[in-house]
């Protein structure tokens, strides 16, 4: 844990809760969860499943919902807010940026920057990263240890590469982007065509990949370059860890994709959609406006906007939880209907006197 230490009057000022009550005399040095929280930490209530706790803690301040009506113990203290994650995200912000060193300008001697190539001044170069021919690096722009740029890429302003990630030839990466390690850009689709003999050929892919202003990527994600044309993710997407995009993708803006989703080729995913972890997506097709997608679904076909959908192949989420409800009661099901067909071949051969 990074130490830190505020007082309730330097948080108040930096989290601007709606509502105090209680009181605390203590500083906020740790963050912990509720039920582990002692005197001195801060803890937050953000899923309902955890209310109870608050009850119990011994934190000093907690971050509550602006519905929570319990009262705080003594020499305790409650801030209230509409999202307390979210005030506890400005209070990890806030820390993080105290406690790390700005990357220093400059290029490090290790690096290899091709005599072409375009640095700001103002942009870090790290150790053994390597800048291909007539790539773009602009102001403020931070790339780390091992990471690779390939050719005529463009590399947007206060973007953030961190170590051994790889951004391959003519993608365009926009401002403010953070890629964290092991991410491959750029890479080819897995696009063959089998021939006569049997054999696959393999397809050229000579497109682009775009990402967009503001998108965040985890770790060892990959993301395809195009056939042709373009794969783009839109402004402000945020990307989970593991997550596979195809060639000629389409992604919109502010969708959340989650741990190891996959989306097949040529797929458009339109604004503001969100992707439980381990969703498939199907190619070809259109994924409409504010859908959400519960984990571990299939998708096979258009879904219109607005939709809410789990389960494979992926249905209604209201449908799905009926389904999910009623396949729990198929072994008793074909128990009883074994049993009325047994029944009923008795009837058959029984003679009329006997069936009645």
């Amino acid at each position: 844990m990074i130490a830190f230490s505020f007082s309730l009057s330097e948080l108040e000022a930096l989290l601007k809760p709606s509502r105090i009550v209680g009181q605390s005399p203590h500083q906020i040095s740790r963050i912990a969860n509720l039920a582990e929280a002692q005197p001195g930490d801060i803890s937050f209530l953000s899923n309902p499943k955890y209310r109870t706790e608050v009850a119990h803690s011994q934190a000093s301040l907690i971050l509550l919902p602006e519905d929570y009506t319990d009262e705080p113990k003594d020499q305790q203290v409650f801030f209230y807010s509409a999202s307390p994650s979210l005030s506890l995200g400005i209070l990890c912000k806030h820390i993080q940026q105290l406690q790390q060193k700005p990357a220093l300008a400059g290029i490090h001697p290790t690096a290899i920057v091709a005599s072409n190539a375009s640095v700001d001044p103002s942009a870090s170069i790290g150790p053994y990263a390597i800048i291909g021919e007539h790539s773009v690096v602009e102001a403020h722009v931070e790339i780390q240890a091992h990471a690779v740029i390939g050719q005529y890429c463009h590399i947007g302003e206060n973007t953030k590469l961190w170590t051994h990630v790889t951004i391959l030839h003519h993608s365009q990466i926009g401002k403010r982007v953070m890629i964290h390690p092991g991410t491959v850009i750029g890479s080819d689709g897995f696009g063959y065509e089998t021939n006569a003999d049997g054999q696959h050929e393999k397809l050229s892919h000579i497109g682009y990949v775009i990402i967009e202003d503001d998108v965040e990527i985890g770790a060892n994600c990959c993301v395809d370059r195009a056939r042709f044309a373009t794969t783009i993710i839109g402004h402000g997407t945020k990307i989970d860890n593991l997550v596979q995009i195809g060639h000629n993708v389409h992604i919109g803006s502010h969708c959340l994709l989650v741990s190891q989703v996959g989306i097949a080729g040529s797929t458009i995913m339109e604004d503001h959609v969100t992707l439980g972890g381990q969703v498939g997506i199907a190619g070809h097709i259109r994924i409409g406006h504010g859908t959400m997608v519960g984990a571990q679904s299939g998708i096979a076909k258009n879904i219109p906007p607005k939709s809410f959908l789990r389960g494979t192949p992926a249905m209604e989420y209201g449908k799905a939880n009926r389904f999910y409800a009623v396949r729990e009661k198929l072994p008793q099901l074909m128990r009883h209907v074994r049993e009325l067909e047994e029944r009923l071949k008795q009837l058959e051969h029984s003679s009329p006197d006997e069936a009645k």
